[in-house]
């Protein structure tokens, strides 16, 4: 399995906090990496001075399984909330992908759930997702120039890294997912309040799993 990260390389966006964009992205895209390394999956991540099309290129060329952007919204007048670009209404690998980045994101961040955006509307031709011959999606997590959606995103940058992991193996359909969804959920219970590693303590994801399945009866 691999998989090509791209966080955004906007370094021009600033957020409230002054931090801008590309490195809020890059540090959250290294820590995915390093959750989804530690479960077996390979991943490729663009080069911060790319433009779309070099990283597109780049993805092409490397023939990953998904291709998953990581950006962060603004511009909007008191915008608030996570959304998710991808072919929204095909049901291709890039729906399924879309649909799961944004349901994990949206439970990490707790934030207003703005949906999943179709790249084929006029004027959204998002370049890594459209270009790209992987299934692609593009996650906008939060607003970075509203301030109390970068302090939600602040407090939980952890668990948004281990939302995004997780939605990517379960759109792999790895068999690492329920691990990683056992602690989410522990987590989502208030039962931990830190990440704890399902594979070097399978204790957590095991005991995870079992109360999603309580969950769901």
């Amino acid at each position: 399995m691999k998989v090509y990260l791209s966080p955004s390389n906007q370094v021009h966006n600033v957020g409230a906090d002054g931090i801008t964009e590309a490195d809020r992205m890059r540090a959250l895209a290294a820590r995915v990496k390093d959750l989804l390394e530690s479960a077996g999956v390979t991943v490729l991540m663009s080069k911060q001075d790319m433009t779309p099309a070099q990283v597109a290129g780049d993805s092409n060329a490397q023939k990953p399984d998904l291709h998953v952007c990581l950006h962060s919204n603004a511009g909007e007048a008191n915008g608030s909330g996570t959304e998710t670009w991808c072919y929204a209404r095909t049901n291709t690998t890039s729906t399924t992908l879309g649909r799961n980045l944004q349901a994990r994101v949206v439970q990490a961040l707790g934030l207003p759930d703005r949906g999943i955006k179709d790249v084929d509307t006029p004027g959204h031709h998002w370049t890594e997702v459209v270009d790209t011959k992987a299934p692609a999606a593009l996650v906008e997590s939060f607003f970075h120039d509203n301030k109390a959606d970068v302090a939600r995103f602040t407090e939980r940058r952890e668990w948004v890294a281990v939302a995004v992991a997780l939605a990517i193996l379960e759109t792999l359909q790895s068999s690492e997912a329920w691990r990683w969804q056992g602690v989410f959920d522990l987590w989502r219970a208030g039962l931990i309040d830190s990440f704890h590693d399902p594979r070097a303590l399978v204790s957590w994801g095991e005991l995870g799993s079992v109360l999603s399945r309580q969950h769901r009866s």
